[in-house]
């Protein structure tokens, strides 16, 4: 296994014990690197579609790693240089909400975070120290109900896990 799949393997353990089966939920991914993350939960659980928002490369190298894969399901790729407005019942971000830059974190919480009953975010503080971006503390006061967990195993001494929905 390699560490990546190990540690998508993780980010998947944790958020099915915090919201329970993903079956038949729609699900939103900021930032999806090649699509592993959304491969492994399709594998796994059968959402009822699945959202990715990234910059059109990536989407396209995750639309052909998804389909090589043959993981059945409704998926959906959308710019996210500019993300619209979207209605999901459970948003995911691996680090990449958290290093955009405040404009973009904003047009995320309008149109797709603060729309989400629920969500799972992997943050480091890269935006809120290099690119104006929030801080965690402000992050969670804008969330409803949102909670910092310890990012585990801990891969620098910033990082932590939001989550909210619970």
């Amino acid at each position: 296994f390699s560490p990546t799949l190990l540690r998508y393997l993780k980010v998947y353990v944790e958020i099915e014990s915090q919201f329970g089966s993903l079956t038949d939920l729609d699900v939103v991914e900021i930032g999806i690197g090649f699509g592993g993350q959304s491969s492994l939960i399709g594998m796994l659980d059968k959402p009822a579609s699945y959202t990715f928002y990234d910059i059109p490369p990536v989407l396209e190298l995750t639309q052909r790693f998804v389909s090589e894969l043959n993981i059945p399901g409704e998926f959906k790729y959308i710019d996210g240089r500019n993300p619209i407005e979207l209605n999901a019942d459970l948003v995911i971000s691996n680090y990449a909400f958290s290093e955009l830059n405040r404009d973009i974190q904003d047009q995320y919480l309008k149109n797709v975070i603060l729309r989400s009953p629920r969500g799972y975010i992997t943050w480091n503080n890269l935006s809120a120290e290099d690119l104006g971006g929030y801080s965690l503390a402000e992050l969670i006061r804008l969330i409803p109900n949102s909670q910092i967990h310890p990012e585990k195993p801990n891969t620098r001494e910033s990082n932590a896990i939001i989550v909210w929905g619970i």
